[in-house]
């Protein structure tokens, strides 16, 4: 089987998937069997955003099986159409979404996307001819049609230039995933309009600097009433949430997480102050906590029987320790004042017991409650679910000291959370998938300042993400792997000017780059190598001076020099 270049692998269309497809399962699985001309197959289950998903896929000469689901709803499938194959995505309805087409050599040749009603609303046709143009066919609302043809312009996502580029050409509307590249398809207008951007950017003729203009001040007002309306005119325009949530508003969110933590706590316990504060950080280490072992009630008739003393059955048939809120009464004055007795002793060993506070449903812990250590430090406070942590709670190590705060999900964290290192110092504040970091979020260190903001896999750095060093002020923005920065990079200084862009390998700058002064000129450009530069331009005042060379001439003092331009 002949495989192009040019062949796309997956297509992204705005409004119709989501971005992370774009180089999900369904990329690495086709890419790898063009590379390796070889069948492929697997199954995975993975969280995505929150929900478990299951996936089972088949690729080989003859044959294509696709079928994923998300918490049991059919999301993909793939089914056989006359000369190949079809892949149909489905909405949370159940209906049909969007849904391309291959050939019988698994080559994508035709890309539909559905209006609500069900009917075609647009298409992407792959022109064989012609490898880096497609056809767009779009349904107006009077059924005619029309076509254009789009031209495939490369593209470096995460990139300072590439942000530049879509600043000025508009983000790309249509995004491709080829064996050579990403590319995005475009008018023959916007291609050229990015194209030209591309060259002033390489030419060194605008900056990836962004240029803040300030406001101009208000006029001042006449009377009091002028000056309202004045204020009401020049507040900002009311902007969409961002898919992405940023880290000002993940920390926001955190705070008001602990706050909500904090009332639960005090309507738990009648005693605030056997309640355990918040420690203070005090060491740098970046480390994501492990979370220990923290003791499950056992159903009666087990080993370890649970004992528990009833209190008052309501009327949803849970059972409430005494003193406790049941979420619907407020708690009377007085009752704030008794100590609240044990529901249930959970036994750990023959010296060690843990006790229960809280709502208690056939035998096991359920709704708000609060487990303690046998000296009388928390042990976890929040929700359970038949006897797991499940919902809203906080965990403590038994030393006292907060180790989780956030969401659980069947005795794992799942969700939101925030994660304190055993000695107080770091922590880690964003989304938790299987017990472990994953998603979006950002290590913080022990001064409060961010050490990293990006993607997390399995408690790694692994994504695109932003790593802050708090000795120079440098920013790096890069895509990392297994923990690592590699591939292409950005790296800011603490001014927040640009100093190199370029490949990136064992943390130094490796392989084609470009390296700028503090006023934005191209300082050099060309190969580097363990971090200095081996072959290439040097830039004075943003014109090439000279060439580096790896074979430089010597003069007749036997130095060698640099060739001159």
């Amino acid at each position: 089987m002949q495989v192009s270049e040019h062949e796309i692998l997956t297509i992204y269309r705005k409004g119709y998937s989501a971005l992370t497809s774009l180089h999900g399962a369904l990329y690495q699985a086709r890419r790898d069997f063009f590379r390796d001309g070889v069948h492929k197959k697997g199954r995975i289950s993975d969280q995505e955003d929150g929900m478990q998903v299951q996936l089972r896929y088949a690729i080989s000469g003859g044959s294509f099986v696709w079928e994923k689901h998300s918490d049991r709803r059919l999301t993909e499938r793939a089914s056989s159409i006359p000369g190949g194959w079809a892949l149909s995505f489905y909405n949370e309805n159940g209906g049909v979404r969007s849904r391309t087409e291959y050939d019988g050599e698994h080559h994508l040749r035709r890309a539909e996307y559905f209006a609500p009603g069900g009917e075609v609303q647009e298409s992407l046709s792959i022109i064989a001819e012609h490898p880096d143009e497609l056809v767009w066919t779009f349904r107006q609302a009077n059924g005619e049609q029309t076509e254009t043809v789009l031209r495939a312009c490369p593209v470096q996502m995460g990139t300072a230039e590439q942000a530049m580029i879509d600043s000025e050409a508009g983000e790309p509307q249509i995004l491709a995933a080829r064996l050579d590249g990403d590319f995005c398809y475009c008018t023959e207008e916007e291609y050229c309009r990015r194209g030209e951007l591309r060259e002033r950017l390489g030419s060194g003729a605008i900056s990836t600097i962004p240029v803040f203009v300030p406001d101009k001040p208000l006029p001042e007002p006449a009377d009091a009433q002028e000056e309202e309306r004045a204020q009401e005119e020049a507040l900002p325009p009311v902007l969409p949430q961002p898919q992405e949530i940023a880290v000002s508003d993940l920390m926001e969110q955190i705070q008001k997480m602990e706050e909500k933590l904090g009332v639960v706590r005090g309507r738990l316990c009648a005693e605030p102050e056997k309640m355990q504060n918040f420690p203070k950080k005090e060491s740098t280490q970046p480390d994501v906590p492990k979370l220990a072992g923290e003791p499950r009630s056992k159903p009666p008739g087990g080993r370890a029987a649970a004992r528990y003393t009833v209190a008052k059955r309501g009327a949803d048939g849970a059972v409430r320790a005494p003193g406790l809120c049941s979420g619907v009464h407020p708690v009377p004055p007085e009752a704030a004042e008794e100590i609240p007795r044990a529901v249930q002793s959970i036994v750990i060993s023959q010296t060690e017991r843990y006790r229960y506070f809280g709502e208690v449903l056939d035998g096991l812990r359920h709704g708000r409650g609060r487990t303690e250590m046998p000296d009388g430090k928390t042990a976890y406070e929040g929700t359970y679910s038949r006897g797991r942590r499940d919902g809203l709670g906080a965990y403590y190590y038994k030393t006292g000291r907060l180790c989780y705060a956030g969401a659980w999900r069947n005795d794992r964290r799942e969700g939101a959370g925030v994660g304190f290192r055993p000695d107080g110092g770091s922590l880690y504040a964003g989304t938790w998938r299987n017990d472990r970091p994953g998603g979006s979020g950002a290590v913080i260190g022990s001064d409060g300042s961010v050490c990293y903001a990006g993607a997390i896999e399995n408690g790694r750095r692994h994504g695109v993400g932003a790593s802050f060093h708090a000795k120079d002020g440098a920013l790096l923005v890069a895509r990392w792997q297994n923990g690592i920065p590699c591939g292409g990079v950005t790296l800011f200084d603490a001014e927040g000017r640009i100093r190199y862009t370029g490949r990136w390998q064992n943390g130094e700058r490796h392989g084609m780059g470009t390296s700028y002064s503090a006023d934005g000129q191209i300082e050099f450009t060309g190969r580097w190598q363990n971090g200095e530069p081996v072959s290439g331009i040097y830039y004075e005042n943003g014109l090439p001076a000279r060439a580096l060379s790896p074979e430089k001439y010597q003069e007749s003092d036997g130095k060698k020099k640099d060739r001159k331009m």
